[in-house]
């Protein structure tokens, strides 16, 4: 119930940003934290928006989806994995090809691996974070479309 709660405050946040056209990145472990269910909750709901500019993303397989939702130009999808950060961010690496910039990130919590396509400049993109939150692997998938 609280990831899904977060999950949903995150997409919010996302579609937030989208309408501002601008993004901003720190260390900080709620944004850290925050960034993988928001970019999962924008990506699943809308594939149609996001495969124009950024082509599809797959799900992780078997992953158990945890939240999905769509607000205003931003769409997406948070799924949960008992497999470890690494083998999923080598499976999107695999994946997404050189379409994708990958970054990966050390928080308090763990190993994030950020994999992002499209042009954020122009407000159409998307995203796969790959992260641990509660002891589980969390993919947010998430594509935002101006």
């Amino acid at each position: 119930m609280r990831q899904t709660a977060t999950a949903l405050a995150l997409l919010a946040s996302l579609a937030l940003a989208a309408c501002g056209g601008s993004t901003s990145s720190s260390s900080s472990t709620d944004q850290a934290s925050a960034a993988p269910a928001a970019a999962a909750s924008a990506a699943a709901a809308n594939s149609d928006a996001a495969a124009g500019a950024t082509g599809d993303i797959p799900d992780y397989p078997g992953a158990a989806k945890s939240a999905s939702g769509t607000q205003g130009g931003a769409s997406g999808t948070v799924e949960t994995t008992a497999d470890p950060v690494a083998k999923v961010a080598a499976f999107y690496k695999d994946k997404l090809g050189a379409t994708a910039k990958e970054t990966d990130l050390k928080t308090p919590m763990g190993a994030t691996s950020v994999f992002t396509m499209g042009d954020m400049a122009s407000g159409n993109y998307s995203t796969v974070t790959v992260s641990t939150v509660a002891g589980k692997t969390t993919i947010a998938i998430a594509h935002v479309k101006k």
